[in-house]
């Protein structure tokens, strides 16, 4: 399948304060190494709270690689597979 560039765009948010989403995700995905894991190995976050929330951390950081490019799996529209990190990687690195 292919991707405008707007629609990457609007994905790539996805791997921005998702703490919320990754937590009602069963499978998350990196776009910097490729690798998919279950967001109960995601140990580190980044970035302050969000105004409703007391804990720290909002964008995960990658359990493989440390990089902070994971989506959830329950993006609308979106199929999280080897092709779709892919074609993010070579948007956006």
């Amino acid at each position: 399948m292919s991707w405008p560039p707007c629609s990457l765009r609007s994905v790539h948010r996805y791997s921005f304060k998702n703490r919320v989403l990754i937590a009602q995700s069963m499978m998350c995905g990196c776009f910097y190494c490729l690798a998919t894991f279950s967001p109960g190995e995601i140990e580190e976050w980044t970035d302050g709270p969000l105004y409703y929330s007391e804990e720290y951390g909002q964008t995960a950081l990658c359990p493989k690689c440390g990089i902070d490019s994971v989506l959830p799996e329950n993006i609308p529209g979106v199929q999280l597979d080897s092709a779709f990190l892919l074609k993010l990687k070579q948007s956006y690195f």
